[in-house]
């Protein structure tokens, strides 16, 4: 299995294998430079938890928004909307993130760039795709990369 891919400007690391987990969880470890923003979107299949080893990553959420630094870590359920942002002001934020069930590693593997850590692609997003792709596992996006909810 491939298992580093770049999406929406983040490096992403597939650490496990869904298929190994019987699709009971994936894990992928994230590397975003400052200011990279997901755009917002809803799981409606599967819970996320974002721990951050290094840096800063902020969560937002429809209810505010909340900063996490190195250790600390956010549960987000099954359909809430949210955005993550790296807002440390220089360095990557990396951060693993765990799936249950399995469904967005699955999706970097459909989606993401195949792409060294090292080396980011100049991505163009063909975001019809990734929101059918996307939606597949029950996921929505509710705006563009860099997005407000």
């Amino acid at each position: 299995m491939k298992n580093s891919f770049w999406l929406f400007g983040s490096h992403h690391y597939v650490i496990t294998d869904p298929h190994n987990t019987d699709l009971e969880y994936d894990q992928v470890e994230k590397r975003s430079k400052p200011g990279v923003k997901t755009p917002p979107h809803i799981h409606g299949g599967y819970t996320e938890l974002v721990y951050v080893i290094e840096g800063q990553m902020t969560v937002h959420t429809k209810k505010g928004s909340i900063t996490l630094y190195n250790g600390q870590y956010f549960f987000i359920p099954k359909g809430m909307p949210h955005s993550l942002e790296a807002t440390q002001k220089q360095g990557i934020t990396r951060t693993l993130q765990t799936f249950a069930p399995a469904g967005f590693g699955l999706l970097l593997t459909q989606f993401g760039t195949d792409s060294p850590e090292n080396i980011p692609p100049v991505e163009s997003i063909d975001m019809e795709l990734f929101e059918k792709l996307s939606g597949e596992i029950g996921d929505i996006t509710l705006g563009p990369p860099g997005g407000s909810l």
